[in-house]
């Protein structure tokens, strides 16, 4: 179980890695043709968008495992450590429903622009706000998985 639960963990990881390699490369294809070569790629801003948008939704739910989301250290390391634990609970909890929150209303929006398609990809708008929605269930699944972190008292980084 253990290494199903790795192999979990590293999938986003990967993603990561592809999708700024994704990035890097639109980029710099999009700017070779249109200084270079003189007519832009029509489907190179589509790709960028699509790529940042994965990369930070993505990304977010990763930052959750890193302790990467907002705190105030001021406070919190002035704390006893049973308060430090009540409060890191707090935050994760908020983590958690900042995640409910968003994955009903990005949901909401893929199927609304399901519809619709990208002018020069021809890809379905719902690959762009999917992103929303996927970054919101990683979002929820990395905040239980830092709650139970931190309840038995595993929890390795600030949050």
């Amino acid at each position: 179980m253990a290494r199903v639960i790795s192999v979990i963990r590293f999938i986003p990881r990967v993603v990561l890695v592809a999708l700024m390699i994704v990035l890097l490369v639109d980029m710099m294809l999009g700017v070779f043709f249109r200084y270079v070569v003189g007519q832009a790629l029509g489907w190179s801003e589509e790709v960028g968008t699509l790529s940042l948008l994965w990369l930070i939704f993505v990304g977010t739910g990763m930052g959750i495992t890193r302790g990467s989301h907002f705190a105030m250290h001021v406070l919190l390391d002035h704390l006893k450590p049973a308060q430090q634990q009540i409060l890191r609970t707090v935050i994760a909890l908020l983590i958690i429903l900042f995640g409910m929150i968003l994955a009903p209303y990005a949901l909401d929006l893929t199927i609304r622009n399901s519809t619709s398609n990208m002018p020069s990809l021809g890809f379905s708008l719902a690959v762009q706000y999917v992103s929303a929605f996927v970054g919101a269930v990683l979002i929820i699944c990395y905040g239980i998985a830092l709650v139970v972190d931190i309840l038995r008292g595993r929890e390795s980084h600030q949050a």
